[in-house]
């Protein structure tokens, strides 16, 4: 949770709220100030498959401690830019790095420890993005003020180093037995390839000849269009479209995840209850409703800016809990590693176009009007995804 917290909650959540600072500094526009996440999603997209082979075969505790460092460098080497491409090749670094300290390696070892009581382990693991996404705001505001955005980097570094570095050392054990698959310990590596397998669950080549594979993959990648465009573009949107105090923002954005942690846990708890089709359905749902509302938001309109808050916040992590439950419930196993990271490279470049387009929609029509109709018709497209795959998956009488 922590590292998670720390990962996430900085590089994906946190770090847009740099834009309006880098616009004002640099003279950017909405596409030039986005290039560098777009990049970051597809480069993060490619690297998802090797982190997910290294991940099964290999010790992903060692391999998060691995990417934590490459985060360090990359923050490090974003707080020295004085050019568009410097900060590409920063945000390509923090790219490759997430996809090995991240979501795969993470619930890897969240799978191998938690199987009854899976979904409510895992809204609880899912919630810590959103303690990140609520915490770090925060202290970006605080630095901003204090330090300079320059300035500030350099403390989220000093905090990826401390946090995420003492947690691996102390904190995580990558399977129940206690040991740890090793690159140079061929008798720790077949006992977790032995431990993974008692779980069952098809193979990489057996999961791409099934349906439910594609419903699932258009699904999430439909929703992370979404959410990547929403969480990359709503600071730019709020500060230079409609007028909102920048100086605010990091307060808004916290309120924003601190309401996701709540829809992670009820969501990841709902799922334990009912079917996790109908939560991700549900979940979605209550996301379009967020959507709508900052599609018709005012500056000044303080009710509105919190409800959009909270209803956004708790309908997104609410999808995204169900997504990795509805994963793990179809293709935990042997080769889930595999199978995650593959979904990953689907939903990383979706986010990459959704971003990229949002952008672009902004530029061509001066507007995010209609980016904001889009966004709410690729849901829909993900909700009927996710009801025909629940359809084709439930039994008919004869």
């Amino acid at each position: 949770m922590v590292i998670y917290a720390v990962a996430n909650g900085i590089v994906v959540n946190s770090l847009p709220l740099f834009y309006p600072s880098l616009i004002d500094e640099f003279g950017w526009n909405t596409v030039e100030v986005t290039i560098p996440a777009t990049a970051f999603f597809i480069v993060n997209a490619f690297s998802a498959p090797l982190a997910g082979i290294l991940i099964d075969y290999y010790s992903p505790r060692r391999l998060i401690l691995l990417g934590i460092i490459g985060l360090s460098i990359g923050l490090t080497l974003f707080s020295l830019i004085s050019e568009l491409w410097q900060l590409t090749a920063a945000y390509i670094l923090l790219g490759i790095s997430l996809a090995f300290c991240s979501l795969v390696a993470c619930m890897v070892i969240l799978t191998r420890w938690f199987r009854r009581r899976r979904g409510r382990a895992t809204g609880l693991f899912l919630m810590a993005a959103s303690l990140g996404g609520a915490l770090f705001p925060l202290i970006i505001g605080a630095g901003l003020e204090s330090y300079g955005w320059r300035g500030t980097l350099i403390l989220l570094t000093g905090i990826t180093l401390i946090l995420a570095i003492s947690s691996i050392i102390f904190l995580i054990l990558d399977q129940p037995e206690g040991t740890h698959a090793s690159i140079f310990d061929a008798h720790e590596m077949d006992k977790a390839t032995k431990f993974a397998a008692i779980s069952g669950g098809p193979t990489l080549r057996e999961a791409i000849y099934q349906s439910k594979f594609y419903l699932i993959t258009v699904a999430t990648g439909a929703l992370w269009f979404v959410i990547v465009g929403l969480v990359q573009h709503q600071t730019i949107y709020l500060a230079k479209d409609i007028g909102f105090d920048p100086d605010a923002l990091p307060m808004l954005l916290s309120t924003l995840f601190m309401f996701s942690v709540a829809g992670k846990v009820f969501f990841g708890w709902l799922s334990e209850h009912i079917d996790v089709s109908i939560t991700l359905i549900l979940s979605v749902v209550v996301f379009i409703v967020g959507v709508l509302i900052i599609r018709n938001i005012r500056a000044d309109d303080n009710v509105m800016l919190f409800a959009y808050a909270a209803i956004c916040g708790i309908g997104f992590s609410g999808a995204f809990t169900s997504i990795q439950l509805l994963v793990a419930r179809y293709f935990a196993g042997p080769s889930y590693g595999k199978i995650l990271a593959t979904i990953t490279v689907i939903d990383s470049l979706a986010g990459a176009i959704g971003t990229r387009i949002t952008a672009d929609v902004r530029e061509s029509t001066d507007s995010y009007q209609p980016a904001f109709d889009m966004m709410i018709a690729v849901c829909i497209i993900g909700i009927l995804c996710i009801g025909l795959n629940k359809y084709l998956q439930t039994p008919r009488s004869q």
